[in-house]
């Protein structure tokens, strides 16, 4: 079996447990709604013809067709790197640097979910998919040049999270001292932003939203 049909599969499964987890604390979501997450055109099928494009045509960095060298830190790196730039793009389209017609063609379709449910996760445009998705994948990519599995657990962590986020209860292990220390996001955060867009604008960190307070607070202090 290919490195990306074990790729595919292993987000497939990650997205399952997560609405299994989601009917144990207590919310429904109907086959349907499930099977509406996972097929709707601006998620999983745009994001995954653009990776399936990506690697088939051998496109990517060197790196990432190796299948023997696995570092842990490197799914961080992904992380921290696709995190940032995501929420670049996230305040870009927020603070309508593009235009209002540009936020409302994208974005906008995405805010109607207030509060939003975990099959919200990738419910926007294929618009909003391209500009907040894809090319920060297609940037980290280019900027991390991580191995096979190293891609693969990090499309696992981080589509998972995408998810989680949107749930409309908090989760319990976002209590923990692992998960605080960490600076990671929480689905409170998430919802937050749903209905107050101009706050945390992060999806994995909370860190990037630090950064921009204070840089915030320092140019209106100069």
């Amino acid at each position: 079996m290919s490195a990306l049909v074990i790729a595919f599969f292993s987000v497939l499964a990650a997205q399952l447990c997560c609405f299994a987890y989601a009917s144990v604390v207590g919310q429904v979501h109907t086959f349907r709604d499930i099977a509406s997450h996972l097929l709707l055109p601006s998620g999983a099928p745009l994001t995954g013809a653009y990776i399936a494009a990506y690697w088939s045509f051998g496109a990517m960095p060197e790196s990432y067709y190796d299948e023997e060298v696995f570092r842990l830190r490197y799914v961080l790196y992904q992380l921290v790197c696709v995190d940032a730039l995501m929420t670049l793009a996230h305040v870009a389209v927020h603070r309508k640097l593009l235009g209002g017609a540009f936020y409302n063609l994208s974005h906008a379709p995405h805010h109607t979910h207030t509060p939003p449910r975990m099959t919200d996760a990738f419910d926007g445009s294929v618009v909003d998919t391209t500009s907040l998705i894809v090319a920060p994948l297609f940037a980290t990519s280019r900027l991390v040049h991580a191995t096979t599995y190293e891609y693969m657990v990090f499309g696992v962590v981080w589509s998972t999270m995408l998810t989680l986020i949107h749930s409309p209860s908090d989760h319990v292990w976002e209590t923990t001292l692992l998960w605080k220390g960490c600076l990671l996001a929480t689905a409170s955060d998430h919802r937050t932003h749903h209905k107050h867009p101009s706050q945390n604008q992060g999806h994995i960190f909370k860190l990037w939203d630090i950064v921009l307070r204070r840089l915030t607070k320092a140019r209106v202090s100069l």
